[in-house]
């Protein structure tokens, strides 16, 4: 990610106050920008290709009356398939969309359940050898992880169904799908608390559909 990216990303953090021990599920609505890193294997028209995806968006999400968060994801993605033959490294950018819906359940005063349910859905384009290719794909599913929540930190884990499916157009014309073959998947976060609404996180992925990202998020 170049220079930009992350002063953009600490802009998020700009001082707001004295942290709260303890405080990760204010009913607040939420802004947040995540970094993001995707490897996952596709199985195209025969081939075996290693996808490897770097996206950067924007959340933002409102609370719910019910409890927990209704939130929408917008933002750039980049593509790069491995394995094509004759065409070494292939390179392709576009965007990302995605809708989620998270609703915490209190267990006790420091430990929780986190149901979460999404779909996201991306497209890219890019060219190689004279031939203009564009990818579809979109993922979904549903994560349960246990958080517990110590001071100024907050660490979850837990299962997670996640689903990946896409199409690819070679100039203009169809080509081949691609879907994953393994939906099992397990999760996890860690959360720390900066100021009064700032939090800065990491959550990660490990499947057939493996992520990483650095999150920074405001509750106002």
């Amino acid at each position: 990610m170049n220079k930009s990216r992350w002063q953009l990303a600490w802009l998020l953090l700009a001082v707001a106050g004295p942290a709260q021990a303890g405080d990760f599920t204010r009913n607040n609505s939420i802004f947040a920008l995540s970094i993001e890193r995707q490897e996952a294997d596709w199985e195209f028209a025969g081939l075996s290709l290693q996808a490897t995806l770097e996206n950067l968006y924007v959340s933002y999400a409102e609370p719910m009356l019910a409890g927990g968060h209704m939130g929408l994801d917008f933002g750039q993605t980049g593509l790069t398939l491995e394995g094509i033959p004759g065409a070494g490294s292939v390179t392709a950018a576009g965007y990302r969309f995605g809708v989620w819906l998270e609703r915490p359940l209190a267990l006790a005063t420091s430990l929780q359940l986190r149901p979460r349910v999404y779909y996201d859905y991306y497209r890219a384009a890019g060219e190689y050898a004279d031939t203009q290719l564009e990818c579809t794909w979109w993922n979904y599913g549903a994560s349960l992880m246990l958080q517990a929540t110590l001071g100024y930190v907050a660490i979850a884990a837990g299962p997670a169904y996640d689903k990946f499916a896409g199409e690819a157009r070679s100039n203009g014309a169809a080509v081949g799908s691609y879907q994953s073959t393994q939906t099992r998947q397990w999760v996890g976060e860690l959360r720390l608390k900066v100021d009064a609404s700032g939090y800065v996180g990491l959550r990660g992925a490990a499947g057939e559909r493996r992520r990483l990202a650095l999150y920074f998020e405001r509750r106002f």
